[in-house]
């Protein structure tokens, strides 16, 4: 092949196409590509899906232990008003009991408590 006035042998321009070729795939190997756009709202999203699934059934079972707990405050309140009701009677019932005055209404008293006297000793 004639290249202006001088001859350049065949080889020479396949060399020179060859590196051409090269350079051309170099720069588009290096070429920069654009970054993946990212979706953080997405990834938010999975994630939070994700976490409510494996939580689930522990909310489940603190929802169980909160209800429990509150019909067993329920019932303990209802005891309580019962007992605060009887205390309240006694209370009205001990300011009506007289004062022992002989010893065998003491001896009476602590019989019906659960307290028996202790028997005396017989003296020769």
């Amino acid at each position: 092949m004639k290249v202006g006035q001088n001859e350049v042998p065949n080889k020479f321009i396949f060399i020179f196409v060859a590196v051409l070729v090269a350079i051309f795939v170099g720069v588009y190997v290096s070429w920069p590509k654009p970054l993946p756009v990212v979706d953080t709202q997405k990834i938010i999203n999975e994630t939070k899906k994700e976490m409510e699934k494996q939580y689930a059934g522990q909310l489940k079972e603190k929802d169980n232990a909160i209800t429990d707990y509150k019909s067993r405050l329920a019932v303990s309140e209802g005891k309580y008003g019962a007992l605060i009701v009887k205390y309240k009677k006694l209370q009205k019932e001990k300011e009506n009991v007289p004062i022992p005055v002989t010893n065998k209404d003491i001896r009476d008293r602590f019989i019906a408590a659960g307290y028996v006297p202790v028997p005396l000793p017989v003296v020769r």
